[in-house]
C-alpha cells in the first residue's frame, strides 16, 4: 500500500473536510448534502478515497483473506467463460462488484458512516463504530457469497462444460432450452407454481445436464401449493439474490426434456441428480439453523446423497456427521478445486 493508503482513515476525513470547505457550493449538514454537479464526481471519489482507508482499518487482514475467495470465485468464472464461449456468466450484482473491484464493494458499507462524519451527526468514534458494524456484516455476506459461487460453478467447471442454453417458458406450461451467449444465475421467468432451471449445458462427452441455483429459502415452497396473500415466495427468480443458495442439477436425456423442476400447484415435485449446498458448521450449532436444514433436506427430492461443502475451517460436530447418515455427504473446506471433484464425479455413479 502506498503511504496514503495506510494513513489513518480520520486523516482522510481531515482531507475531505478541508476540500469541501474550499468550495462553498457544497452544503454538508446532519440529514442533508447538496452537491453541485461540476463537482460531484470529485467530491464522491473523494468519499470513496476515505471509506476505503476506514474498512482497511476495521477489516485489516481480513481484506485480503476475502480478496483471495473473490480471486478464486472468478478463476472458476473466468474458466466456465472460456471453456464454453459465452459472452457473460453473470453473478448478483453486488457479487459483481466484488470480483471486480473487492476493497470497492468491501468498503460500500462505510459510505453513510462517512458522510455522517463529514456533516456531524456522528463522532469520528462514533462513525468508526457504526461502520464496523456495517463493514464486519458486508464482509461476511460477501465472502460467503463468493464462497459458494466458487463451490458450486467449481462443480459445474469440473463436469467440463462446453456449451450452454437459457431456459424459456413460452406458454407457461412448458420449459425450453434456446440458444444464449449468457447465463443469469438465479434468473427465470417469476411463476408462482413452476420452478424452472436458469440453463442447460452440454458437457464435453455430450451428456446434458440442467441446473438451477435455487435460493435456499425457496426450497421451504415447493411443497406447497401457491396461496395468494400468504406466499411471500420470489416466484423462482431470485436473480439479484444475495443470499444462500443451493445448486441443483438435473441430468437430461435430450434437448427437447428441460426439466420442470416443480409445479406446486399439481404438487409435482421432479428429483434432481445432484444437490450441493455449502454450509456452516458455526451456524449449524444454533437449533434454529439446524432445525431449518433438517426441515429442507427432508423436502428435497435428490437421487444422490445430498453434497456438503463446509464454509470455514471449522469441522462438522461428529453428532451431526452420524445422525445425517447416507442422506448427507460431507466434503472439506478449502478452496481447492480437489474437493469439488468428487462431488461432479457423483454424476457419473
Amino acid at each position: 500500500m502506498s503511504e496514503t493508503q495506510n494513513a489513518p482513515w480520520t486523516e482522510g476525513l481531515s482531507e475531505l473536510r478541508a476540500w469541501t470547505a474550499a468550495h462553498e457550493a457544497i452544503a454538508v449538514a446532519p440529514g442533508s448534502l447538496s452537491v453541485p454537479e461540476p463537482l460531484r464526481s470529485e467530491f464522491y471519489e473523494r468519499v470513496d478515497g476515505v471509506q476505503r482507508r476506514l474498512a482497511e482499518t476495521v477489516l485489516g487482514e481480513g481484506i485480503e483473506a476475502a480478496c483471495v475467495v473473490a480471486r478464486a470465485c472468478a478463476e472458476v468464472r473466468d474458466e466456465v467463460l472460456a471453456a464454453t464461449g459465452l459472452s457473460a456468466f453473470t453473478l448478483a450484482a453486488k457479487l459483481e462488484g466484488f470480483l471486480e473491484d473487492p476493497l470497492a464493494a468491501l468498503a460500500a458499507p462505510a459510505f453513510s458512516p462517512v458522510l455522517d462524519a463529514l456533516s456531524g451527526r456522528l463522532t469520528e468514534a462514533e462513525a468508526e463504530r457504526e461502520a464496523a458494524m456495517a463493514l464486519t456484516r458486508g464482509r461476511e455476506s460477501l465472502v460467503r457469497n463468493a464462497f459458494e459461487a466458487w463451490a458450486y460453478y467449481g462443480v459445474i467447471a469440473e463436469l467440463r462444460p462446453r456449451k450452454f442454453w437459457a431456459v424459456a417458458s413460452f406458454d407457461g406450461s412448458d420449459a425450453q432450452a434456446v440458444e444464449t451467449d449468457e447465463v443469469v444465475v438465479g434468473w427465470q421467468a417469476a411463476s408462482p407454481d413452476r420452478r424452472v432451471p436458469e440453463a442447460v449445458l452440454q458437457t464435453e462427452d455430450g451428456r446434458l445436464f440442467a441446473m438451477k441455483s435455487e435460493a435456499a429459502r425457496e426450497l421451504d415452497y415447493y411443497g406447497f401449493s401457491a396461496t395468494r396473500g400468504r406466499d411471500t415466495s420470489a416466484g423462482g427468480n431470485t436473480r439479484d439474490l444475495m443470499g444462500h443458495r443451493v445448486l441443483l442439477v438435473y441430468e437430461m436425456r435430450s434437448l427437447d426434456e428441460v426439466p420442470v423442476m416443480v409445479d406446486r400447484q399439481k404438487r409435482i415435485q421432479r428429483p434432481c441428480d445432484l444437490a450441493c449446498t455449502v454450509i456452516d458448521p458455526i451456524q449449524m450449532r444454533n437449533p434454529a439453523y439446524y432445525g431449518t436444514f433438517l426441515t429442507r433436506l427432508r423436502g428435497l427430492r435428490s437421487r444422490r446423497p445430498v453434497q456438503v461443502v463446509p464454509f470455514g475451517d471449522e469441522p462438522f460436530s461428529e453428532e451431526m456427521v452420524s445422525g445425517l447418515g447416507e442422506a448427507i455427504e460431507f466434503h472439506k473446506y478449502g478452496l481447492d478445486r480437489g474437493t469439488l471433484a468428487p462431488i461432479a464425479q457423483r454424476l457419473a455413479s
